[in-house]
């Protein structure tokens, strides 16, 4: 999707990061997307099919979706566009995990191919808006006038410490789809045990496993107050199909942590399908 830019520094994601398409274009956001594939059918991830749709399909097909990432074509194709449009330009491309995806590598071979001297790729080591946050804020920041050192080391900032709580009601998408990283631990535990989703280096990680969600939405508040303190804390939030969930956990957090919320979106279909519908999520980070 091309939007106009309006600065000489131009931040390429993929659509994983979960942003909502207001944010894109308010920010000049360039997104490739990766693919759901339900057999033979294969849709472009937020571009064929909405996360509404993705889960209809899902529930009415009883098809169990398979993902694919981007061709490095198509990163090409897109970044070519960008430097024919704007020849003085640089590119960030910013993706989700290396641990979970071979984007990463495919945008790298990408720039091979197009230009080695304007392209930044980078591993944010995060998916979904934990990502998307961090695409955000190099937009902003990129948006703001500043230059491509001082966006970098924001970037850096924030995949070193910006802090990521996933509540999901079931691992069984996170097993099928081979996502499950570090969290297999969990598997096999008690009914009504709540499991606390993170990241780190780049794998999803158990934070910890609480018994009931009022305890689990606890555990997360004071993780956040215990983190960050009495600084100011901006955090964004994700849900899936689960509003009353989501409204549940976003009224707790607000009740205990003092914050300012920078975005929230819905789930898209590939970190649906592989972690599943039920997921509520806070990203939490400071400067």
């Amino acid at each position: 999707m091309g939007y106009e830019h309006m600065a000489d520094l131009v931040i390429v994601t993929d659509s994983t990061a979960d942003l909502p398409p207001q944010v894109l274009h308010q920010y000049g956001i360039e997104v490739v997307p990766l693919k759901v594939m339900f057999g033979d059918e294969v849709y472009r991830d937020g571009v064929d099919i909405t996360f509404g749709e993705f889960i209809r399909k899902m529930e009415s097909s009883g098809t169990v979706p398979t993902t694919s990432q981007p061709a490095p074509g198509e990163f090409a194709a897109v970044y070519e566009r960008i430097l024919q449009e704007q020849p003085d330009a640089h590119i960030i491309s910013i993706h989700l995990s290396a641990q979970m995806s071979g984007t990463v590598h495919s945008a790298r071979l990408a720039k091979s191919m197009v230009n080695e001297e304007k392209i930044e790729v980078i591993d944010s080591k995060m998916v979904s808006l934990a990502l998307g946050v961090i695409v955000l804020e190099a937009a902003k920041a990129a948006r703001a006038g500043k230059d491509k050192e001082e966006v970098l080391k924001i970037i850096d900032h924030m995949i070193e410490k910006t802090r990521t709580y996933f509540l999901v009601d079931t691992l069984d998408y996170l097993q099928r789809g081979g996502r499950i990283g570090k969290a297999q631990s969990l598997l096999g535990t008690l009914l009504h045990i709540k499991p606390i989703l993170t990241f780190n280096d780049g794998f999803i990680s158990p934070y910890d496993k609480v018994r009931g969600l009022n305890k689990a939405i606890q555990v997360i508040t004071d993780s956040i107050n215990e983190e960050f303190g009495k600084n100011p804390v901006s955090c964004a939030f994700v849900y899936g199909t689960d509003m009353e969930l989501f409204n549940t956990f976003y009224n707790k957090i607000k009740s205990e942590v003092l914050f300012e919320e920078t975005v929230r979106a819905q789930l898209g279909c590939v970190v649906g399908a592989h972690g599943g519908p039920g997921i509520v999520g806070v990203i939490c980070y400071s400067f």
